[in-house]
């Protein structure tokens, strides 16, 4: 269905923009709270600083090893908060634990996208090059480099619901122009294709996509039939209704390169492209099914299956399975006494993948109550045997948040800064970036 004229000027009329100079994934971005964690208050509630004493942390370590210092430099104009939260009291110890390399792999670039933290920000990988980010109600197309391309205004809530591109560049999102939840669709160059009306799919919980051999994979929730997954054609006709008797707001929809469905959150199944079951993923099929409940994130293979990311024992973990739910392997990042965490997942056309999200030194600071001063971003690559190829970790407080791959491999990721402003830690500046690996 084409977009008349008048539903054309709805999605694109804008304010200017305010931005600076895939393959498949879907991320667990949480609403960041900056909390006051290890922070004395003021006579009427205002944070008084870190309690904690910067100069009582060991001093940098001589060591020529990435894993033992800071991290790689962030890329970004001014001044980041003290570097020496992270560093270790003993580097043996920081650069000798489980899926992580002595060397750290720096972004080919880093550029601000937002003077602001952001707790959603959608990205995919664009098949012609460069990424589409949604963030701040835009979508914005960059380069290979990191120039835009292009920037539209279509809905304050954009960067809240899934983002795909197709084979051809076409861009699909979701944004609720009415009461209801649309599907749009954008040409390469950012003009307004088509917009494909759900009815009342997606009105109470927030939905999900993704892309099937031309059509549209949908999951939410429907006011009427509950949880749905929804397959709509190119036209907007609905060809699947499938109510899956799941109370789940926010399913994960993903789809592998044979057009097995992963749907869900927490509790989980496998579904062929028409809907039926394949398997129960909480059921015990997977050998330690209790995994479920911890993951993060999940991004389909084009070989088949799919790479889920979680939180381990102490870090990062990330499992594959395949379409029937086996557990192919299962790996997880330790490093000294430090914990990372898990916010997105995305594979690459040889099987492997990249996790990001972010390190610090207290296991209490995740998700709602991450307090970003404290932690790190961090990226690590893998390849299809879930062997360790790159990590990153940025020497900056802040956390990674999305992350897709190329049709050549290239990463692209998006995440949070803080940085010191003109009063120190009571006066902090809040940063979005994009960084390019590779």
């Amino acid at each position: 269905m084409v977009i008349e004229p008048g539903n054309i000027e709805r999605v694109i009329e804008s304010p200017a923009a305010r931005h600076t100079p895939a393959m498949r994934g879907r991320a667990f971005v949480p609403s960041l709270v900056l909390g006051l964690a290890g922070c004395d208050l003021l006579p009427g509630g205002e944070p008084a600083g870190p309690t904690w004493d910067p100069l009582a942390l060991p001093d940098k370590p001589d060591d020529p090893r990435d894993c033992a210092g800071p991290g790689t430099p962030h890329d970004l104009e001014g001044e980041a908060i003290d570097e020496a939260y992270l560093r270790a009291e003993d580097p043996d110890a920081a650069c000798g634990g489980s899926w992580q390399v002595d060397d750290y792999t720096p972004a080919a670039w880093t550029i601000e996208i937002a003077g602001h933290l952001t707790t959603w920000t959608q990205l995919a990988a664009h098949p012609q090059g460069g990424a589409v980010v949604a963030l701040d109600g835009r979508l914005t197309r960059y380069d290979a480099q990191g120039e835009i391309l292009w920037t539209r205004f279509v809905d304050v809530d954009i960067d809240r619901y899934a983002l795909r591109i197709d084979a051809q560049g076409h861009v699909y999102t979701a944004a609720r122009l009415d009461t209801y939840l649309d599907v749009l669709v954008f040409d390469a160059d950012g003009e307004p294709l088509a917009t494909l009306p759900t009815g009342t799919f997606g009105r109470t919980g927030v939905s999900q996509l993704d892309l099937w051999e031309g059509d549209v994979m949908l999951g939410g929730y429907d006011e009427t039939l509950g949880a749905v997954l929804m397959r709509m054609t190119p036209s907007g006709e609905q060809v699947l209704v499938h109510p899956l008797e799941q109370g789940v707001l926010e399913p994960f929809v993903e789809l592998d390169g044979q057009g097995v469905v992963y749907y869900g959150d927490g509790p989980a199944r496998l579904l062929d492209s028409e809907g039926k079951l394949i398997v129960e993923l909480n059921t015990g099929v997977v050998p330690d099914a209790s995994f479920m409940d911890a993951h993060r994130a999940v991004a389909g293979r084009e070989s088949g299956g799919f790479l889920i990311a979680q939180r381990g024992e102490s870090g990062v973990a990330a499992r594959a399975i395949d379409g029937s739910g086996a557990t192919a392997w299962f790996r997880e990042r330790t490093r000294g006494e430090f914990y990372s965490f898990a916010q997105a997942i995305a594979s690459n056309p040889l099987g492997g993948g990249v996790v990001v999200g972010y390190e610090t030194f207290d296991n209490r600071l995740d998700g709602y109550d991450a307090f970003i001063t404290f932690a790190q971003p961090l990226m690590l690559g893998f390849d299809a045997a879930g062997e360790v190829e790159w990590v990153d970790r940025v020497a900056v407080g802040g956390m990674a948040t999305n992350v897709s791959v190329g049709p050549g491999g290239e990463v692209y990721v998006v995440g949070t800064a803080e940085f010191r402003g003109n009063e120190g830690y009571r006066d902090l500046e809040q940063r979005t970036w994009l960084r390019r690996y590779h």
